[in-house]
């Protein structure tokens, strides 16, 4: 659903030689919706061969120099559970330039955007970077981050799809990730603070699973209540390609034993450690 959008000739591209348009797009509002029920269900483009990028063309057929969007919102919602989920982002805002390369940049990659929203009308999430649009496989270099984000707001969500049962604690999150003719390179660093933990049995699973589950939030616990910080906090590297990622996880689990037990080494902040340079 969109309240407004505004599509306008970008008088700056065309002196640079280029019809492109400026969007502007307020009060946007994207729904995600799981069910058990295959014609009630809806997490993305349906079509097998359909991507975001061709959604777009079918709204806006032409190509951009700007988008920018104001007070936004995207929701996850499964009204199907006796206590309906709604996981959303609210007052999200999006700029982007120089999309299609008007000024002619000759950097991998030459678009710049900057995104903000609201999680759970509690924690704040950002992200900023560059991009390659026309590059293919696209070419981005992207710093994400979410903070102070309270826990119990997501139980709903962990007790379904974990199982989970989260009944305290603070979530902070920071991931740097840059491509580069389909490489990758980056890492994500979950910290959790005054976190109580517990694995939510789900009915009728006794599977192995939720034995995994069991047994990794008890070492989760163990490392929280014996932590000098009382904190749980690791940086676990990702390297491969855009098609097949691989998360080191064992670094992780490492990190995470050696962060608990040791000086607390991974601090609640970008390591700058990610860019394109080092991509290449």
């Amino acid at each position: 659903d969109i309240k407004k959008a505004d599509i306008s000739i970008s008088w700056k591209a065309l002196f640079r030689g280029k019809f492109l348009v400026d969007l502007v797009v307020d009060g946007a509002k994207i729904n995600f919706t799981d069910s058990s029920k295959k014609e009630q269900k809806q997490l993305g483009v349906e079509a097998k061969n359909e991507t975001w990028g061709d959604l777009l063309d079918s709204i806006v057929p032409f190509n951009l120099e700007s988008l920018k969007i104001t007070k936004g919102e995207v929701h996850f919602i499964n009204n199907e559970l006796k206590k309906p989920i709604d996981i959303h982002l609210t007052k999200a805002e999006l700029m982007a330039h120089n999309i299609h390369n008007s000024k002619k940049h000759k950097g991998s990659a030459f678009s710049d955007y900057d995104f903000s929203a609201v999680i759970q009308e509690d924690a704040d999430i950002k992200s900023k970077g560059s991009f390659n649009i026309l590059a293919n496989p696209i070419t981005f270099d992207t710093d994400l981050s979410i903070t102070k984000l309270n826990l119990t707001k997501l139980n709903e969500f962990a007790k379904v799809y974990g199982p989970l049962d989260l009944t305290s604690g603070e979530f902070n999150f920071f991931m740097e990730i840059a491509t580069h003719k389909g490489k990758l390179r980056g890492y994500v660093k979950p910290l959790f603070t005054n976190m109580d933990v517990r694995a939510g049995a789900k009915e009728r699973d006794d599977s192995f699973k939720e034995l995994v589950y069991e047994l990794l939030t008890a070492v989760t616990n163990i490392i929280l209540k014996n932590s000098k910080s009382k904190s749980f906090a690791t940086k676990v590297p990702i390297k491969g390609t855009m098609d097949k990622p691989e998360f080191e996880v064992g670094k992780g689990i490492w990190e995470a034993i050696d962060n608990g037990f040791g000086d607390p080494t991974v601090k609640p902040k970008f390591d700058h450690d990610t860019s394109l340079k080092s991509v290449q």
